[in-house]
Formats: structure tokens, sequence, C-alpha cells
């Protein structure tokens, strides 16, 4: 991959360049702005941002699950091709510092905030309508076209639309995934961002085979769709105020 460099043509500038005071004061900015944007275009809506990405003592077992499922993933790959003599990296674990930087700027600025749109607004709002596999199938696209930009700018490549188009079919079962832990979790937002940050880093810690994460990651989306029999459409007609009501409209069937 190209190396970046921060300049004006639009890449991402260095920390050098705007200090870690500049990617803090940027990171908050986005934060706010992720919040807003979720929740600008419905009035009515009932539900509590902040509050569903805090922890919660009765949904420990969805943090660990987000934090943890990519590591497995990852691991799993690793020794399946190395038992069998298949291509892996050259590393199993690489203890280095930065990827915790990276870990916890994902997780709190660049790329968990995106969780308030995709999951805990437009997920909610397709479900009403829609069931699970479709809306996951709307969000993948709208999730994979998101990243468009950093695709001209040489934050991943420079090759605009063209590089962007495998992004289109690994995505789906991504957001399968994602969409299952979400359902599951009676919607938490923290569940997700721990996914996405994991899903965006491990890689820079734990050793993996390409082919066989591959694998493994279409057979956990299967197995999502079949477990919650996404392809069934679901009242979610109390999907904002369940927490008024008692009530988990996710398992009501229409």
């Amino acid at each position: 991959m190209k190396e970046v460099t921060g300049d004006a043509n639009g890449k991402i500038p260095t920390l050098n360049e705007v200090s870690i005071l500049g990617y803090v004061l940027f990171g908050i900015l986005f934060f706010i702005l992720g919040i807003n944007y979720s929740n600008a275009t419905n009035f009515n809506l009932k539900e509590n941002y902040l509050k569903s990405s805090l922890f919660e003592k009765g949904k420990v077992k969805w943090y660990i699950l987000g934090f943890s499922l990519f590591i497995i993933l990852n691991i799993s790959s690793y020794f399946i091709c190395d038992l069998f003599g298949i291509e892996t990296t050259e590393f199993i674990i690489k203890p280095e510092p930065i990827w915790l930087i990276g870990f916890f700027s994902t997780f709190l600025f660049f790329g968990g905030h995106e969780e308030f749109g995709w999951r805990g607004f437009l997920q909610k709002e397709l479900q009403i309508k829609y069931n699970s596999l479709v809306s996951a199938l709307i969000i993948s696209f709208l999730w994979s076209l998101w990243h468009l930009p950093l695709h001209y700018n040489g934050h991943y490549s420079t090759g605009g639309f063209m590089d962007l188009l495998p992004r289109f079919v690994w995505m789906f079962p991504v957001t399968v995934v994602f969409t299952w832990v979400y359902n599951k979790s009676s919607y938490s937002n923290l569940s997700v961002i721990l996914l996405h940050a994991m899903m965006n880093n491990v890689s820079k810690a734990i050793g993996s085979s390409r082919l066989v994460y591959t694998i493994l990651g279409i057979s956990l989306a299967i197995f999502c769709i079949i477990n919650d029999k996404m392809w069934k459409k679901r009242s979610y007609h109390l999907i904002y105020d369940k927490n008024e009501t008692g009530a988990n409209p996710s398992a009501n069937t229409v």
C-alpha cells in the first residue's frame, strides 16, 4: 500500500502536523456530529444514543463478543492454515503499542462514531419496513460507498471507484454480522462500536490467513442469518420505546 503522508490534497494529516491535541479535537467534533446526524431526521426518536453506548451490566456478554469475535476469526484462520501448510502472516501475535492507539482511536472517534448512524439510526429505521437481511444489504451498499473518498485521496488507494468494487462484495457478510450483534444485544451501540474497533485494528496485532479468514467470516454470516431467521419480517413498532414497555420488539413476528 502506498504510504500516506499529510498534505493539502485531501490526505489525512500526520500526527506531527496537527499534534495530539488536534487529533483529540477532530475526534470530539466527529463524535458530536455522529450523534447529532444519527438523530437529526427523526424528531420522535425515543432512543438515547449516548446511553446505548455506555456500559450496561446486563450486556456484558455482548461486549465480550464484540471485543473478541475478530480475534477468534484471526487466530482460528492462522492455526488452521498453519496446520495444513497454507500461507499465513509472518506473525501470530505482534504486541506493538501502535495497535492500542489505533484501537482507541477507532473506538472513540474514527469508525466507532459511524455506528450511531449505521446501526443506531439507519438499521432501526430500515427494519421497521424491511427484514433484517434486506436492511443489511442496503446498509452494506451505503457503508461501502461511504469509503469511496478514501480510494481517491490516497488513504486506501488512488484507484477511485474501481478499487472500491471488492468492498461491495465482502462488506455484505460483515454487515450481516454487525446487524445480528446489534439486534441480539437489544440495540447496544457499545457492542457494535467494540466490534468496529476490533475489525479495523485486530489484523495489526493478531496473525491470520486471508483465505480461511474470509471463509470463516462468510460462514459466520450464514450462521447469523439462520440463527436469527433474518429473512423474516418482524414487527418493530415498539423499537424506540421498548425500554418503557419492557417489550422486546425483535421477538414479535409479523
